[in-house]
Order: C-alpha cells, then structure tokens, then sequence
C-alpha cells in the first residue's frame, strides 16, 4: 500500500501536482487515483479548488490524451460558460460559443516556433515535431506560408489566424461534446443558446419569481420588488 501511495506522489509531481493536491485526491480515490486521472484527468478541476481547467489540460496533454477526447472538449466548453458566467452571462449563443472553444483547445505554433522549426527543416517537404508525447508532422511549404502571413497580419486576430495549427477543433467534434454534456446534463441547450445548467435554473426561479411578484404590483411597493430581485441576484451569483 506504501508502495502504490508513493507511486501516485511521484507520478503526480512529475506532473505539476503538490503534495496537498495528491494528498486531497488520496483520500477520496485511494488506490485508484492514478486509475480515475487516467480516465479523466479533468476530474482535477473538480477535485481540486484551484485547478483551473488549463491546468488541468497541460497536465492531460502531458499524459498523452488525444486533443479532440471528447472529455477535453467538453471541459472546455463549460470553462468558457463559467468564464463568460463571471461577466455576467447566463448563456452564449452557439454561435459565440464555438470560437470561444476553438480557441481554447486549439493547439498551434506561435512565431517562435514556427521560425526556429523551419530554420531547422527549410530543405524538407515536411518533418516531425513532439508535442506532449505525441508525435505531429509538420508540412514546411505550409509552415512557411504561416511565417509570412503572420508576420504581414496587422492585427492580433489576423496573426492568432495564422499560427500554424498542429489540431484544430471540428465542428463534428463540438457538436459530440455538446451532446455528451446535455446526456449527462450538465448544459442545457434550448433555441440555440447554451446554458451551464445550474446557471438555467437559476433563470427559470428568478422569472416564476418575477411572475409572482407581478401578482401583486399593486400591493408591494416598486422599492420593496427591488429590494427582493437584488436578494435573488445576490444568492444567485449576480451583481
């Protein structure tokens, strides 16, 4: 048992993980912890308060987890519900959602990078670079055309755009996620908007409660309805 536990510290402090980290996720996964990380890394985000999910992702990426796993992308899709939540957001549009993903998981070579690759491999159609233990070929004609395009973009978005991309999120892969996260109902996606669910239902008890306090507009003073919506934001995370 001494054996197993040292071996989780140490596999898990290679990965970025202190010993408070391990030792909270010890007590809940015992002997399986290295088993449900494995599974899941992004269980991390969850487990731990102050993982956030692009931690978590380094560290998934670092174990080897294939960038379009379907866990990867739907973690990634509720972060950017819950960070769009923080600016006070019940919902975004698909629409806005997806870019906002894409972003997210994309995973590309900035300036840097692309330079010191095609420096390296400029007499070859293409070559092989590691990422995070895995293994992406490289097509030098393309990465050289990343290099001028990026380095003529006159604006940050035109230069993100032309990164070259070692994967590139796919908009049948997205549409997985979402499905995944409605089966296991963590989002709601109602005419075309998607929800964090918690955030959803949230929205649905503050409109019965407006409905209510409509019943009795002329009872209750417009200062006193303010005062009840302000309670009911303040409870709900709303400012």
């Amino acid at each position: 048992e001494l054996g197993e536990e040292q071996n989780i510290y140490t596999t898990l402090l290679s990965y970025g993980l202190n010993q408070k980290h391990i030792k909270t996720l010890i007590e809940k996964y015992k002997e399986k912890t290295l088993h449900e990380i494995n599974k899941n890394p992004y269980i991390l985000c969850k487990e731990i308060h102050s993982f956030s999910f692009k931690k978590a992702d380094k560290v998934a990426l670092e174990m080897g987890i294939e960038p379009n796993n379907r866990n990867r992308i739907g973690e990634a899709l509720k972060y950017c519900l819950e960070f769009s939540k923080m600016g006070g957001h019940c919902y975004l549009p698909i629409i806005y959602l997806y870019p906002l993903v894409s972003n997210v998981v994309d995973l590309k070579l900035n300036l840097s990078e692309m330079e010191e690759i095609y420096l390296k491999n400029k007499y070859k159609k293409q070559c092989s670079i590691l990422r995070n233990n895995k293994e992406y070929t490289i097509n030098i004609n393309d990465l050289k055309e990343c290099i001028y395009r990026y380095k003529t973009s006159k604006t940050l978005n035109e230069k993100e755009s032309n990164m070259y991309y070692l994967y590139s999120l796919k908009d049948s892969e997205f549409e997985n996620a979402i499905n995944f996260l409605k089966l296991e109902g963590d989002i709601v996606y109602e005419n075309d908007n998607v929800y964090l669910t918690d955030v959803y239902r949230s929205e649905i008890d503050f409109a019965n409660c407006i409905k209510k306090l409509n019943k009795y507009r002329k009872i209750y003073s417009r200062e006193l309805v303010e005062k009840v919506l302000d309670e009911i934001c303040l409870e709900n995370g709303y400012k």
